[in-house]
């Protein structure tokens, strides 16, 4: 027999409270878990079947925002890639744009 959910969330505090990391949710593992597969640019349709989402258009609701920043910085890659002048890049450089996506919060 498994845990129930009360038992999970007990044990989970307990052992957050027990490392000092915050006010870390269990729900918040999903969150990162579906950020890190997009961010490594997974298959939408694979990490919505793993977040047992019926559609892909649910996930890309919840993640918009990692799909927006992945976009903008697959474009600044692909500019830099053929040499486009770093002025016709826009405001943000290809490493200002990597720096903001690793420290996005999950």
């Amino acid at each position: 027999m498994g845990l129930t959910p009360d038992q999970l969330t007990k044990t989970w505090r307990e052992t957050v409270d027990g490392l000092g990391i915050g006010d870390l949710r269990y729900h918040d593992l999903r969150h990162s878990y579906a950020t890190v597969l997009i961010q490594r640019g997974m298959n939408i349709k694979d990490i919505s079947g793993a977040l047992g989402h019926a559609k892909t258009s649910t996930t890309l609701d919840i993640y918009a925002h990692q799909t927006e920043r992945l976009s903008e910085l697959l474009s600044r890659e692909t500019d830099a890639a053929f040499n486009v002048p770093p002025e016709k890049l826009g405001s943000a450089s290809v490493q200002e744009l990597r720096s903001a996506q690793e420290g996005a919060p999950a």
